[in-house]
Parts: structure tokens; C-alpha cells; sequence
């Protein structure tokens, strides 16, 4: 087993919940008084569970600031100092709040210049805004291989590969939607690693900030902070057999497991909500969160999830909450094997002895772990199994009638 704390939207800084989180002698928005620490808590909770990795997905911030940058930082090197894990196992990715904003209203200053001038300036300030990190995390860049945005990359364990994107950094403060946006170098760059890994055994795990589809919010609205290249992110996790994604941004936490036609394996879209974001930043009755991932070794995986008390600190959730709806413990299956398939396969195509021809049932009426995998596949496998089976094997999914006859007779 190995054992994994998902932290997400932490927004150290003025929009904090608590003290812990807060740049010491400036201001909070809201503060919850009388609780117990939130940090102190967690560390607690965390060596409980004896965690191996904490991965944190953007938003760790405030308003980006250099100020709540190395204050941020150091309460993370704490946590893990801590906890026990090493800092090379301390993974993060940023989000929209992880740009400067200052220097992102910067661009504002330049309206009455030249239309050339004004875009110019306009670009440079928001690259500046969005890559501060690079400077104020800077030893916290611990990726393997570095991706074309600040923070994305990919870093490699002995049975995990993780995969960074940096859905924030082309935000700015002047746009009314925190929208993600990946442009078309990192989507690019991401198929690229995505492919390379395509046959490896390891765990394949995706974070980001910004959510990759709409989910329903805790009140009925429209979600226009999605993903901007979220269906073109959808294919490649599907095609190249990512296991799980995680994500923040929403401050609402979900969970969804889906297979798409086509995918290589079922995948896990996890919306990890915020570990320390006031209550004027979620809705009431969405409390702070974080999550233990437990992975074992043949692709199945348990989640664990823990809401912040202000009088007993972190305790699980309970499924009393509407606001909240996911369980405590959930567990995820492993994807289907070959094997299992193979199995399938055989439960339609067995003869009885003596029977020459045999007409299989359509590709609607196949059993559901046959019709999930790709139709290529599907005939690949059967293929090989009329070749073992000394069978020959006329027609194909999904055109038509596939009929078996048994060459022995």
C-alpha cells in the first residue's frame, strides 16, 4: 500500500480560515475563533495515517503575493518536516490565485497607449504575474523533467509516475471568469509524456487546478471556470490510460469514476475542494477537506476523506451532508485485465462438442467489460483466441455477424 495526502486551495493568506495560514501580522477577511488548529491538526491526522506523498493542486495563495509565497512554503516544509516525508515527495501545481495580482494590474496602466504597446505590455506583465512562483517556490521545482509552463512537469517514483499541468498561469486579475487555460504547448507537451508512459505499470496520476468538465454545484448555476481544453485533456488521459486526475479550484468537493469508449481503463476524476479557504469562499455547508489515497498494487485504490472541525479538528466525513456527497471511504476497482477479457471472450465463444458453425451475439448484446474496451481491441482479442482455439473466425465488430467455425471438423 502506498499512501498518498491530497491538499488542495489552501489559500494561504487573507482568504484563510485561520491564523495558521496567515501572513503573521496581516489582516484576515473572516476568521473562525475558538477552534482548534488547523495545521497542528492536520500533521496529526497526517502521521496517523503515515502518508508517503503530499501533492497539493494549486491555489496556494492568496493573491500571490511574495509575502504569502514564502510564508506558504514554509508551512508546507513544516507539515512535511513533520509528517515525515521527504521534500522530493512533496509534489504541487499552481493556480489562478498563484498569480501575482499586482503585478498582473500592472498591464491596466498602459490603456492609453498604442494598441501595439498596450497588448505588448499587456503580455509581458501577465507572464511576469503568472511565473513568480519560479523565484518564491523555487526549491519546491522538483520535477524530473520540466514542462513549457512554471510548475508542470513530470516527476517519477518507483511505482508511481506523476504528470504537473498549469491551468492558472495564463489567467490575470482582469478577467471576470478564472477560467483554466492550457494553450497548445502544453497540451502538446503533455501528450508528448503521456505517450511515453503509455505501457508502464505504474500508477499514472494528473494534477492540476482547474477541473477538466462541469460538475453541479452545491445550489443550481452556471460553471464557467471550467478548463478551457478540457475535452482535448479528456481524450489524452482516456487514450494513454491515466489512473487518477486530481484537481481543486471548485472548493466543492466530488468524485467521479468514468469510462469512456475508447479509454484505455476506467479513470478517476478527483475534486479535492479546499483545505483552508473561508466560509465567504465556499458555501456554508461545505466544510475545509483534504484526502488520503491509498493505492495498491493491482491498480485498485481507496479514498479516505476528512472535513476540519472547529471543535474535534479532522474527523471523517459523513454522508449526512448533501453539500458534500461523497462517502467517508470509497473504493475504486482496478481497470479490467486482458486476462478477464480473455475470459469473457471464451463465455461467448464456447461450442459444444460436435457443433461446427456458431454465430456469436452482436456487439450491443456482448457483455459490458467486452463492449468498454475499443472495438480494435475487442477483435485483436478475439482473434487470438480462434487462433489458440484452432477456430476460424469470419467477420468483425462492430459491422456485422461474427461467426465461428470449428476447423477440427
Amino acid at each position: 500500500m502506498t499512501k498518498i495526502a491530497l491538499l488542495s486551495d489552501i489559500h494561504f493568506g487573507k482568504y484563510s480560515r485561520t491564523n495558521d495560514f496567515t501572513v503573521p501580522g496581516e489582516l484576515m477577511i473572516s476568521h473562525s475563533h475558538g477552534e482548534k488548529s488547523l495545521k497542528c491538526e492536520l500533521i496529526s491526522k497526517l502521521k496517523e495515517e503515515q502518508v508517503e506523498y503530499i501533492i497539493i493542486t494549486g491555489d496556494l495563495t492568496s493573491i500571490g503575493s511574495p509575502s504569502e509565497f514564502i510564508h506558504c512554503k514554509s508551512a508546507i516544509k513544516e507539515i512535511a518536516n513533520s509528517v515525515g516525508v521527504k521534500s522530493e515527495k512533496v509534489i504541487i501545481c499552481l493556480g489562478n490565485h498563484d498569480i501575482d495580482w499586482n503585478i498582473s494590474k500592472l498591464s491596466a496602466n498602459y490603456t492609453n497607449s498604442t494598441r501595439e504597446i498596450q497588448n505588448e505590455a499587456t503580455d509581458n506583465y501577465l507572464a511576469v504575474a503568472g511565473s513568480v512562483a519560479n523565484h518564491w517556490l523555487l526549491e519546491m521545482d522538483n520535477y524530473d523533467e520540466k514542462g513549457p509552463a512554471p510548475y508542470s512537469g513530470v516527476i517519477e517514483f518507483d511505482g508511481i509516475v506523476f504528470f504537473a499541468l498549469n491551468s492558472g498561469w495564463l489567467c490575470s486579475e482582469k478577467d471576470a471568469v478564472k477560467q483554466g487555460k492550457l494553450d497548445s504547448l502544453q497540451l502538446e507537451w503533455i501528450s508528448t509524456k503521456f505517450s511515453n508512459y503509455k505501457k508502464s505499470k505504474k500508477w499514472k496520476i494528473l494534477i492540476l487546478h482547474h477541473h477538466p468538465f462541469n460538475y453541479p454545484y452545491a445550489k443550481p448555476s452556471p460553471d464557467h471556470s471550467v478548463l478551457m481544453e478540457g475535452p482535448e485533456l479528456k481524450d489524452l488521459i482516456g487514450n494513454y490510460g491515466i489512473n487518477i486526475v486530481c484537481h481543486g479550484h471548485r472548493h466543492h468537493p466530488r468524485v467521479k469514476n468514468e469510462m469512456e469508449n475508447g479509454w484505455l481503463n476506467p479513470i478517476t476524476f478527483i475534486s479535492s475542494g479546499s483545505l483552508s479557504v473561508n466560509l465567504e469562499h465556499r458555501h456554508e455547508e461545505i466544510p475545509n477537506l483534504f484526502h488520503i489515497i491509498e493505492l495498491d498494487h493491482d491498480k485498485s485504490f481507496y479514498l479516505r476523506s476528512y472535513k476540519f472541525s472547529s471543535l474535534n479538528g479532522w474527523v471523517k466525513v459523513t454522508d449526512n451532508n448533501k453539500h458534500t456527497p461523497i462517502d467517508f471511504e470509497m473504493f475504486f476497482q482496478k481497470p479490467i485485465q486482458d486476462s478477464e477479457l480473455i475470459t469473457s471472450i471464451e463465455d461467448i465463444c464456447r461450442m459444444s462438442k460436435g457443433e461446427n458453425q456458431k454465430e456469436l451475439m452482436a456487439w450491443k448484446d456482448l457483455p459490458n467489460d467486452l463492449k468498454s474496451i475499443r472495438i480494435e481491441k475487442l477483435n485483436s482479442l478475439l482473434k487470438e483466441y480462434c487462433k489458440r482455439e484452432k477456430v476460424k473466425c469470419f467477420g468483425r465488430y462492430p459491422d456485422g455477424e461474427v461467426v465461428l467455425i470449428n476447423k477440427n471438423l
